[in-house]
């Protein structure tokens, strides 16, 4: 653009193309944008460098309805005792702080990371967690992909920050890496109700292999109230809910946890 005009402009006057002129007037033009980019870049570059070396990226694969369990090691490399903060906003991602659901998704997972009690402390706008002087500590996290956002697709990231109390500076980031796979569907049944009423339906579900059982159960309709029967050999799953208007549909999953 600024070569057309400099063009453009010396056609205006009359005369011809100076070689030197052209030269000098490019190395102008080139010296004055790498001058931008290099004041422009560098803070940017350097803020980056320095999230990077206290970022862990990690990558989860669940299906939809599906709880995925791992721990993040947080590490206190400073010589004196650190109390920071967790900051995330993602309805899908929490911090464990019941201790006996902790210990039982490690025996789940056979992890053998230390156990450490009272790890974490739930204020009424935060947790905070107490690092010693070379302390690694193994904060345990849930995933529920039965939020999985709406407004993406099958791929997205978040970030939980824990950050120093006092200073307020990032002492890690975890970069979570969320690619749900596809879901299977098992079973389809369409039901027919009459309309602007409650009505209820039940299931009877065959005996599985292994003599497993239905322990609890998710809808993904939160208007639809579940029930679980056991009848012998046989589980009975029982849903209420309420019919709309003629011609309207409604569709929703039901999630059966053993």
């Amino acid at each position: 653009m600024k070569m057309r005009e400099w063009q453009e402009l010396k056609e205006g006057f009359g005369f011809k193309s100076d070689k030197e002129v052209s030269q000098k007037f490019i190395f102008e033009e080139e010296l004055a944008a790498y001058k931008k980019l290099r004041y422009e870049s560098k803070p940017a570059k350097l803020l980056e460098a320095v999230f990077k070396g206290i970022t862990t990226c990690h990558q989860i694969n669940p299906s939809f309805g599906e709880k995925i369990f791992f721990e993040f090691p947080l590490e206190n490399v400073q010589n004196e005792p650190i109390n920071c903060t967790l900051e995330y906003d993602d309805n899908a991602l929490r911090p464990i702080l019941d201790e006996e659901e902790w210990q039982f998704l490690k025996s789940v997972n056979k992890l053998k990371t230390p156990f450490e009690k009272n790890m974490m402390r739930k204020t009424s706008d935060q947790i905070q967690i107490c690092l010693q002087p070379g302390d690694i500590l193994f904060v345990p996290f849930i995933y529920d992909a039965f939020f999985f956002p709406n407004d993406h697709f099958n791929m997205y990231s978040t970030k939980v920050v824990f950050r120093n109390c006092n200073s307020k500076e990032p002492i890690a980031i975890l970069d979570l890496h969320v690619h749900r796979r596809t879901v299977l569907l098992q079973h389809s049944v369409t039901f027919i109700s009459e309309t602007s009423g409650n009505w209820e339906k039940q299931l009877l579900l065959p005996p599985m292999a292994r003599d497993r059982r239905i322990l609890s159960c998710r809808s993904s309709d939160p208007s639809v109230r579940l029930t679980i029967r056991n009848a012998t050999l046989q589980q009975i799953i029982g849903f209420t809910t309420y019919s709309g208007e003629t011609n309207d549909k409604k569709t929703f999953f039901i999630m059966m946890y053993n």
